[in-house]
């Protein structure tokens, strides 16, 4: 009987962009003599199927032992769908002072077969846009379920410089009328900048300023670049109070060495004022109006026994805010 070949189930895959991997296959021979050869447009074949081919146009021929043949065919592979890229909306964002947030979007992929995956400088992307990027030179891979790939770019994402100012001058403490001296260094050249609050400084545009404060608080330089980047720092400046406090010692030795043998109101900028001095049971020992007249530890000219004492002040600075001060002291002998 004749050689008859069965392509009923004939499978054929087309090329890929990987190239050279067509294939035909599931085509089955009955009848004639074996063994049977195979040839694919001549060209023999070690079995029935054809394998690792390019797109063309195929036909079989098996031949039996007798010389017999049979043909089948013809059978196509065709080429993978190449990819174009389209890059007529393409949008290419620059980084800016927030950093890594650089941009490349609007490419339309045309053709191939999807799923498609997308490498922006051989790193692997879920998506086709580039997005928070840095500044830097990209290209993309685009690649089909082909392996077919289209490469587009370079593309450049420019940087911005950004703004770095630093006070040199550490925090400082004055005294209420006193200035302080401050200093900021900045970078890049070209970059602007201001003080706050100005009021209180003499040139709030240098970087070398003096602050002349009239309370305590924090001053502020802000840099920014010529590519509008933003930096600041900031120093504290603390105002001491010219008067200083008013107050009273706890303990006197009125031995006469010299040495801490009178209880004295101690203070500046004292306008007024009336300190009275009681022993334990309540009365009076010692009573002055006048802040450099001091307490010896006497009453009515005889020297008191080591003890405890009470104090009581009150009076009035020269801007005008009270006094009002009590507590205890310790005559010591």
């Amino acid at each position: 009987s004749g050689i008859t070949i069965n392509t009923a189930g004939v499978t054929i895959s087309n090329e890929t962009c990987a190239g050279s991997d067509g294939s035909i296959t599931g085509i089955t021979v009955s009848g004639g003599t074996t063994p049977y050869t195979y040839s694919w447009n001549g060209t023999t074949t070690p079995g029935i199927d054809l394998t690792g081919a390019t797109a063309n146009t195929y036909t079989l021929t098996v031949t039996d032992a007798n010389s017999c043949t049979a043909t089948a065919g013809p059978f196509t592979i065709t080429s993978a769908p190449g990819i174009t890229l389209n890059l007529t909306d393409i949008i290419v964002s620059d980084e800016t002072c927030l950093g890594d947030d650089g941009m490349i979007k609007g490419i339309i992929i045309n053709g191939g077969t999807a799923p498609f995956t997308y490498s922006w400088n051989g790193n692997t992307s879920s998506d086709v846009n580039l997005t928070g990027a840095n500044a830097g030179t990209y290209t993309l891979t685009v690649t089909d379920a082909n392996s077919c790939t289209a490469t587009a770019g370079p593309f450049t994402i420019n940087g911005v410089v950004s703004s770095d100012v630093e006070i040199i001058t550490g925090n400082q403490v004055i005294t209420e009328g006193e200035s302080s001296d401050l200093e900021a260094t900045v970078t890049p050249v070209g970059s602007t900048i201001s003080w706050s609050p100005i009021e209180f400084v003499s040139c709030d545009t240098c970087l070398l300023t003096t602050a002349t404060p009239a309370i305590s608080g924090w001053y502020v330089v802000t840099a920014i670049s010529p590519d509008g980047c933003i930096d600041k720092d900031s120093v504290y400046i603390k105002v001491e109070d010219i008067c200083g406090t008013v107050q009273v010692p706890d303990i006197f030795t009125p031995n006469g060495d010299g040495l801490n043998d009178y209880l004295c109101v101690l203070g500046k900028c004292i306008s007024s004022l009336q300190f009275q001095v009681f022993d334990r049971w309540g009365e009076k020992v010692f009573e002055s109006t006048d802040v450099n007249f001091c307490w010896d530890g006497t009453y009515k000219g005889e020297k008191l026994n080591a003890g405890v004492f009470v104090y009581k002040l009150k009076g009035v600075r020269t801007d005008g805010t009270p006094i009002l001060k009590s507590g205890n002291v310790n005559l010591i002998r």
